[in-house]
C-alpha cells in the first residue's frame, strides 16, 4: 500500500512541480520578449532619428554649396551673357569639389543651359518639378535618376532677376550607408 500511495505522492508533486515550471517559464518569456521588443522599438527609434538627421545635415550642406555657386559673381555673368563654355565648366569644378554626380543648369523656361552628365528626361523632369515648386530656396529632396535615389538640390540664380536654375544630384550610395555605420 505505501508503494503505491508513495508513487501517487511522488506523480503529484512533479505534476505540480511541472505546472509550476511551465508557469514560471511562461511569464518569464513573456517579460523577455515584452522587454526586447520594446528595447528593439526604441533602437529603431533612435536610428531612424540619426539617419534622418544624417541626410538633413548632407541636405544642407548640399544647399549651402549650390547657393555658394548660384552667388558667385562670374557664373552669373556667363549664364546672363549665354556663355555655355563657361558654365558648364563651371558647373565641372565646382561639381568635381563637392562630388556631385550630377550638376545641371536650367534657363528661366526650365531648358537645359548645360551640365556635367548627360541629361536624361528623367532627371530633366525632376528638376523642372522641384524648381516649379513653390519657387524652391534649396530644400533637398529624394528623386530617382536611371533607378537610383538621389539627392537633389534646385536653387534659383537670380541677378538680381531669376536668370537660371542650378540644380545638384548627389548619389545615395556605399559612401553614405559607410559613413551612417561609424556613427
Amino acid at each position: 500500500m505505501w508503494r503505491r500511495l508513495d508513487a501517487r505522492i511522488t506523480a503529484v508533486f512533479i505534476a505540480v512541480l511541472l505546472v509550476v515550471q511551465l508557469a514560471g517559464f511562461s511569464v518569464i518569456r513573456y517579460a523577455i520578449d515584452r522587454n526586447a521588443l520594446g528595447f528593439l522599438n526604441e533602437e529603431l527609434d533612435n536610428g531612424q532619428r540619426l539617419f534622418l538627421r544624417l541626410l538633413s545635415l548632407r541636405g544642407q550642406r548640399m544647399t549651402d554649396s549650390a547657393r555658394v555657386l548660384a552667388a558667385d559673381f562670374g557664373f552669373r555673368e556667363a549664364l546672363a551673357t549665354g556663355d555655355r563654355e563657361t558654365v558648364t565648366d563651371a558647373l565641372a569644378n565646382h561639381g568635381a569639389r563637392i562630388g556631385a554626380s550630377h550638376l545641371l543648369m536650367l534657363s528661366p523656361q526650365r531648358t537645359l543651359v548645360g551640365a556635367t552628365t548627360e541629361v536624361s528626361p528623367a532627371l530633366l523632369q525632376a528638376v523642372g518639378r522641384a524648381a516649379r515648386e513653390d519657387g524652391t530656396q534649396g530644400e533637398a529632396r529624394v528623386v530617382t535618376i536611371g533607378g537610383r535615389p538621389h539627392w537633389l538640390v534646385t536653387v534659383p540664380v537670380k541677378a538680381p532677376v531669376l536668370i537660371g536654375w542650378l540644380a545638384m544630384a548627389f548619389a545615395l550610395d556605399r559612401t553614405l550607408l559607410d559613413d551612417l555605420h561609424q556613427l
